[in-house]
């Protein structure tokens, strides 16, 4: 009898271990795998489109369809699209809801390319060779428009590319001979964007400054370094309109990086369009308490001491470019921040400043040099208004590097023809989110002249 225990101990055992073994093998060697399995990290970007035919047919014969062909990322997508005879055509793809993610990276010579992911679909016929083998896997190329496109199938996807250095990331990748770290501010934004169904575009902003700085001008380059310090990931849910892209998502920041600061929502408070200019073509915005909006170094050195502007600052400051006049972000540049004390803000100003004649019937004051009153609380990248322009309007401090943008602004601001009567402006701020402690709006014809003042001459048109 004690036998027959020892027997059924060990069968159970045995069956025990099989189902465990199972289980790991099916789990590691057969479940297919996710799309963002395949990609690997340190992308520029990250496309994430659910329903490829959905989205394509949206915008289908639109103006902004068109403009997006134009640009460089798009037609490498559409390149890499074709190359997996996946054009964006219902009767072309049988399945509906055909997803598709995309990976953009810079190489270390400088160039972008892009990894494309699907569901494998259908297999491979018998008669389409492998080109080779990389660490166990099959590579297939194909000739497309005078280029090599190179692909796998594993566990369920299939990867490709015009890059061999992101096919070779890839297959370690989906391997697991590649991971690292998982990086906690993708994984949170991806948990807050996308829940509609919307293309979403993931941007890494410490690298998206750095590729940025490669086609500007040098005195511009190091300004688009300073994004980095904002903002790690940002998720933007796209959708097309007939002459319009609206984006909206998420930012998610490091503890060391700017946006981290500003915490509490204040949304209901956002006043700014009241003294910005109706050719604002970009708007930074932030509202908070002041532990938020002044630098943290600042607020410690200046602990027990105080500082004037923690007094007359009123919980919300904005950096804007404008349109007119403008080719340059020195020249087009603007600084607005609201006061909770306009008359102490005046008196302390005045001590910093010399009077240097008026916009209309507003005085004009220009910071004198001898500190650096605005990089020093609010931040470096500020720096070009230490010296800069200002007037004093209503409960709003107004600055400018260049003293004919702070005119004009002054002057549209005499006639009522500020954000507050734009209408798309008006729309969009509908459209923010209670939870909302910051916001970036752009109007693309307004930051033309700035963005072509910036670029190099060897890509200024383009």
């Amino acid at each position: 009898m004690k036998k027959t225990y020892w027997i059924v101990a060990v069968l159970l055992l045995l069956v025990g271990a099989g189902v465990f073994g199972g289980y790991r093998y099916l789990r590691q060697k057969v479940q297919p795998l996710t799309l963002q399995d395949a990609l690997p990290t340190g992308s520029l970007f990250l496309l994430d489109v659910p329903d490829l035919n959905k989205w394509w047919q949206s915008g289908e014969e639109q103006p902004i369809t068109t403009a997006l062909e134009s640009t460089g990322i798009v037609r490498n997508f559409q390149q890499g699209l074709a190359a997996l005879g996946l054009q964006p055509d219902s009767s072309a793809n049988p399945d509906p809801a055909l997803a598709v993610m995309a990976g953009g990276y810079i190489t270390g010579a400088g160039t972008f390319d892009m990894l494309l992911v699907c569901r494998e679909l259908e297999k491979l016929p018998k008669s389409v060779q492998a080109a080779e083998k990389y660490e166990g896997i099959s590579l297939y190329a194909f000739p497309q428009g005078g280029k090599t496109w190179l692909e796998f199938r594993y566990r369920g996807l299939r990867v490709g590319s015009f890059s061999r250095v992101l096919i070779e990331d890839a297959v370690r990748q989906v391997q697991g001979r590649n991971k690292s770290e998982e990086d906690t501010g993708l994984d949170r934004v991806r948990e807050l964007a996308g829940k509609s169904q919307l293309p979403t575009l993931f941007v890494n902003i410490p690298e998206l400054s750095a590729y940025l700085g490669m086609f500007a001008s040098p005195e511009y380059a190091a300004a688009l370094q300073g994004l980095s310090q904002f903002a790690g990931w940002l998720a933007l849910d796209m959708q097309v309109q007939e002459s319009s892209l609206i984006l909206s998502g998420y930012a998610s920041p490091g503890p060391e990086q700017q946006l981290s600061r500003f915490l509490n929502p204040d949304t209901s408070a956002i006043r700014v369009e009241e003294v910005l200019p109706l050719n604002t073509g970009l708007l930074w915005r932030m509202g908070g308490s002041p532990e938020e909006l002044f630098r943290p170094d600042f607020l410690k050195a200046t602990e027990g001491v105080g500082d004037p502007w923690l007094s007359f600052q009123g919980g919300e400051w904005a950096y804007a470019l404008t349109g007119a006049l403008s080719d340059s972000p020195a020249r087009a540049s603007l600084f607005v921040l609201r006061l909770s004390d306009p008359a102490a803000a005046a008196t302390h100003l005045s001590t910093i400043s010399d009077a240097d004649g008026q916009a209309g019937t507003t005085p004009v004051r220009h910071l004198n040099g001898e500190e650096a009153v605005i990089s020093l609380r609010f931040g470096r990248s500020l720096t070009a208004f230490d010296q800069a322009w200002f007037v004093l309007l209503g409960d709003f401090l107004l600055m400018a590097p260049d003293r004919s943008t702070l005119v004009q602004a002054a002057d549209q601001h005499a006639q009522s023809q500020t954000l507050s009567q734009d209408p798309d402006y008006l729309a969009f701020r509908k459209r923010l989110l209670p939870s909302a402690n910051g916001y970036l709006y752009m109007t693309l014809p307004g930051l033309m002249p700035v963005l072509q003042g910036m670029a190099q001459d060897r890509v200024r048109d383009s």
